[in-house]
């Protein structure tokens, strides 16, 4: 197309992307996939060599491979960090951080990725026409964007409302949300101190535009009694009322009287109770309050304070960090030791690389873990779930999103082999009866009824302590959902619990 500016005028078609941005989106686009490709052509590989120290060895001299494809990238455009939220640019992969996993038959590994933030663009007419849609709209296509309007169908369902509703609507909404937190308020205080009282006023009357069931607007006649021909509907005069709710205190009661257990939880609320307990003893231990067990990160202490694998050398000790050491504290390291470090939206992230195992399963399971996070979270329960993040690249590679300061109850009994329950575990990491004791179980609760709710209704089996991760919190964490809903290891249905929760469970 060399001189077509006037046919594309006159057929309305988008103009062409320039040359450079799109060169440089293909590039970037093409490395991006080349990345991901070669990290799972390693691990594909890495189950040919032996023995294991030849293994790692291997595994390095191809990180430094791959790094070097990442640097004579950058000048197309880059590699874009294939997970999680954000646009992240990916600028090194260190190489003496990545660790085997255990194995027999196959060769996962763990790689650390450092990734800058990348700036996202801004365009204007762009987000405008994006501001036109509510949430759940269908996005648009190039063509439909250079309309002033965006088209019928890009509309979610729920929002094609009428003009003149809209004010009643924002109205009945405030209205509800008054009424809630009102009768809130009255249920959790056990004293009546508040009277509620509604009144309704006609200001008016107004007039709605009809409908058709094809959907189509039917344009507003001129008189108020016209007939309009097939299946829609006529013009409707509708009255406006004003619903006027009134509170008013009663005489003699006074608020220092009024026993408040707990504050008022809105129906939409996106904290669970277990994240507000955090705050308050990161609060407490701001002040001194908080006694020493659970690692809190950042809370009056530096991150050299913090290093657990700076204190003894010796023996592991169950106060210490499960994984070894802390996430933030690993992340200042390899930021100090890092090139790129100081550069700004640096940010490091940790994933497994997996070959091997057909892992599309896993991807729906996580997905259904996130779906189910955010119903208990709008619902108002106090459930805790951890979602994370699997990409699935083939029917025998995976990339999986690991979670930091977590280990599988497996390994923190073969680490500390004198812990001969779960129980003493929390005893000795927390100091039975201490506030972060006391928090550690809430978490370990909130989380195993959660997952418990999760495991029950997707039947999902297999649940061994190599499966069962615990974080730094307390949180009981289920990750490999390889059996679930109808298939089961060996194909043999011999699982008949609906969850599990053992007697060492219980006793947490």
């Amino acid at each position: 197309p060399d001189s077509t500016g006037n046919s594309e005028k006159q057929s309305g078609k988008p103009p062409l992307p320039n040359n450079v941005l799109a060169e440089l989106r293909k590039g970037s686009y093409y490395a991006s996939l080349e990345l991901v490709q070669s990290l799972c052509d390693t691990s594909y590989g890495l189950v040919d060599i032996f023995p294991v120290e030849d293994r790692k060895i291997a595994l390095r001299e191809s990180l430094t491979e791959i790094n070097s494809h990442i640097a004579s990238s950058e000048k197309n455009g880059g590699v874009c960090f294939p997970m999680g939220r954000g646009i992240y640019r990916v600028v090194h992969i260190p190489e003496d951080e990545s660790v085997l996993l255990n194995s027999r038959e196959k060769a996962p590994y763990l790689v650390c990725v450092e990734v800058l933030k990348a700036e996202t663009p801004s365009h204007s007419k762009g987000s405008s026409d994006v501001n036109k849609l509510s949430k759940g709209g269908i996005p648009l296509a190039n063509g439909d964007v250079q309309l002033p309007k965006p088209p019928p169908w890009a509309y979610p369902l729920w929002s094609r409302h009428e003009p003149q509703n809209y004010e009643t609507d924002r109205m009945l909404n405030s209205t509800s949300q008054v009424i809630d937190q009102a009768m809130a308020q009255l249920w959790e205080a056990k004293v009546k101190f508040v009277n509620v009282s509604f009144s309704i006023e006609k200001i008016g009357r107004s007039r709605s535009i009809a409908m058709s069931e094809s959907g189509r607007r039917i344009r507003q006649p001129t008189t108020e009694s016209h007939d309009l021909s097939g299946d829609s509907q006529a013009v409707v005069d509708q009255p406006i009322e004003w619903v006027k709710v009134t509170l008013s205190a009663v005489p003699g009661v006074n608020m220092e009287d009024v026993d408040d257990n707990e504050p008022t939880r809105k129906k939409d609320h996106r904290r669970v109770p277990s994240t507000i307990a955090m705050e308050e003893v990161k609060a407490a231990a701001l002040k001194g309050e908080a006694p020493p067990g659970l690692p809190l990160k950042g809370v009056g202490q530096s991150t050299e304070n913090l290093d657990p694998m700076a204190t003894d050398g010796g023996d592991p000790k169950p106060t210490d960090a499960l994984a070894g050491e802390l996430w933030t504290v690993k992340k200042e390291r390899i930021r100090r030791s890092s090139v790129h470090g100081k550069l700004p939206g640096w940010d490091l992230r940790s994933i497994i690389v997996k070959s091997g195992d057909d892992c599309r399963q896993e991807h729906l399971a996580v997905q259904l873990v996130a779906h189910f996070y955010d119903i208990y979270q709008e619902a108002g329960l106090p459930l805790w779930l951890r979602p994370y993040e699997v990409i699935v690249t083939s029917a025998y590679a995976a990339l999986i999103e690991t979670i930091p300061d977590t280990a599988s109850i497996h390994s923190i009994k073969s680490r500390f082999p004198n812990i001969l329950s779960l129980r003493d575990y929390y005893v000795a990491k927390y100091e039975e009866n201490s506030p972060n004791f006391k928090l550690a179980q809430r978490n370990f609760v909130e989380s195993m009824a959660g997952y418990s709710i999760l495991s029950y209704l997707l039947q999902v089996k297999d649940r061994h302590n190599g499966n069962l991760l615990i974080d730094e919190e307390g949180h009981i964490i289920h990750i490999d959902f390889g059996f679930m809903l109808s298939n089961s290891p060996g194909g043999v249905n011999f699982e008949s619990a609906p969850f599990k929760l053992t007697r060492e469970l219980l006793e947490v």
